[in-house]
């Protein structure tokens, strides 16, 4: 299975794990590479917001994509999984999800209508689907709001857009609803 294209972000140089010279990775984007003109949409939103993101596709000489992968995903204050037809096949963006859970980090986000491999599915996932890259929609802003939740606690600056209110946005021209679908099988549930 080839592995997922990512594309290379600038890291602000002021912010370092533990004062260090390493650049500090805060948000992780996985996505399949099918999703690339999608991802850049959302990392660029994540960006305007004052967050590095780890979006590559440019892989240092001399390095692996597995290190170097592993090393921003284990470093990552958020990781965003961007869930679409193609990303739910791909090994790597399910590892990537996986590591996410165990660290508790995970952000997902569905961009096409999918099912959810099963251990991601009690997460709730903010819904782009149908999302055409407007700044202004409920969905970008709920992703935005958990990420800002996710990282607030860790963040180690104070720009304006860091200390923004946390409320998650709706749109005003469509109303949200939770629905819980029985299919008729015993999910370990009373």
């Amino acid at each position: 299975m080839p592995k997922p294209a990512r594309v290379s972000a600038n890291v602000r140089p002021h912010l370092t794990r533990n004062g260090g010279s390493d650049p500090m990775t805060e948000v992780f984007l996985s996505y399949a590479r099918e999703d690339v003109a999608t991802a850049k949409q959302v990392a660029e939103y994540l960006r305007e917001e004052g967050w590095t993101v780890f979006f590559d596709r440019d892989l240092p000489v001399g390095k692996t994509w597995e290190d170097v992968i592993e090393k921003h995903l284990s470093l990552a204050s958020c990781v965003v999984v961007l869930w679409s037809s193609a990303s739910v096949a791909s090994d790597w963006v399910r590892a990537e999800a996986s590591a996410a859970v165990d660290r508790g980090v995970l952000v997902p986000a569905l961009i096409d209508r999918v099912s959810v491999p099963v251990r991601f599915r009690i997460i709730q996932s903010a819904d782009l689907v149908g999302w055409r890259g407007a700044r202004q929609h409920a969905g970008l802003a709920n992703l935005i709001a958990a990420v800002r939740a996710s990282v607030g606690s860790k963040r180690t600056d104070t720009s304006a857009a860091a200390v923004q209110s946390d409320s998650i946005q709706r749109s005003p021209e469509k109303a949200i609803a939770i629905v819980e679908i029985e299919t008729g099988e015993n999910r370990g549930r009373s």
